[in-house]
């Protein structure tokens, strides 16, 4: 049984090629900066090369909401915004086949869900650490997405600070724990400066890891009083700094979550990687 996952991102849009669901490759394609080109790619010969007799379907993520099978809000990207990409899909390869697309957040859960850190766990939350903060929900092995489609908006959960945030709010976690969002507080200094900065007992960049996790420890916190899910995996460019955040996570776990205390979560990191996006959208079919 063969299957395509894809993955839309602002820079490129990856594809995975997968059989019997073991990823065989995946592949990066630039220059996709419209809804046409995006439909030209769907015929590239990679695809079509592809495509036989045990082909079942192709699955999409992409950063923005999706509801209805539709894009319904993707500011990052522009040609996104209210396409029709199952229409696109089927232009392209016929009605014979599945298709299916979601938020890359969540499927990047999912990805992890089926063949990755979370496949042990059919309930968990997955946090993504990158430009902003996203997030996607497992429940019972599947993706929860509210009946609006934006269940999961992790990044934006108060947690007290005073920072604003992108989305004009003030106190979001993402606006003091993204990536992005601590590197500009370190003057541009490169994460992983950051963090090899703290292990050498750099006062600032300690500081700035204790805020930002001390923020996420209250974003799980509340993500756990109000549904009581207990593993919570950290994806993207920033889930490197779990180790040097978890202190202060389980911190304020102890003094937040009623009736429970640290020892009573899973707080790992995923184990895909770049992969996470296309392993989601490929389990999308089939």
């Amino acid at each position: 049984m063969k299957k395509l996952g894809i993955d839309i991102g602002g820079t490129a849009v990856k594809i995975g090629f997968f059989s019997g669901g073991d990823l065989l490759e995946c592949k990066r394609y630039t220059d996709v900066d419209s809804l046409k080109s995006f439909s030209e790619l769907l015929t590239h010969n990679d695809i079509t090369d592809f495509i036989d007799d045990s082909f079942v379907g192709i699955g999409v993520g992409v950063p923005g909401v999706v509801s209805d099978n539709r894009v319904q809000s993707c500011p990052n990207i522009a040609w996104l915004e209210k396409a029709d990409l199952i229409s696109e899909l089927s232009n392209a390869h016929g009605e014979d086949y599945q298709y299916g697309i979601d938020n890359d957040a969540n499927l990047a859960a999912l990805g992890e869900a089926v063949n990755g850190a979370g496949s042990e766990h059919p309930t968990f939350a997955f946090i993504t650490i990158g430009t902003g903060i996203g997030g996607g929900l497992i429940i019972d092995g599947k993706v929860f997405h509210g009946p609006g489609g934006m269940a999961g908006e992790i990044g934006h959960i108060a947690t007290g600070h005073g920072l604003a945030c992108n989305c004009g709010a003030i106190g979001c976690v993402e606006a003091i724990a993204s990536a992005t969002n601590i590197e500009k507080r370190a003057a541009g200094k490169p994460l992983p400066e950051i963090i090899a900065a703290a292990k050498d007992g750099d006062h600032a960049s300690l500081q700035l890891l204790q805020e930002s996790g001390a923020a996420l420890g209250e974003t799980i916190s509340q993500i756990a009083l109000l549904t009581d899910i207990r593993v919570f995996i950290f994806g993207g460019g920033g889930a490197p700094c779990l180790e040097m955040w978890m202190p202060h996570i389980n911190e304020v776990i102890n003094s937040r979550c009623f009736g429970r205390n640290a020892n009573d979560f899973v707080i790992t990191q995923a184990s895909l990687g770049n992969d996470a996006g296309v392993c989601g959208a490929a389990a999308l079919v089939g």
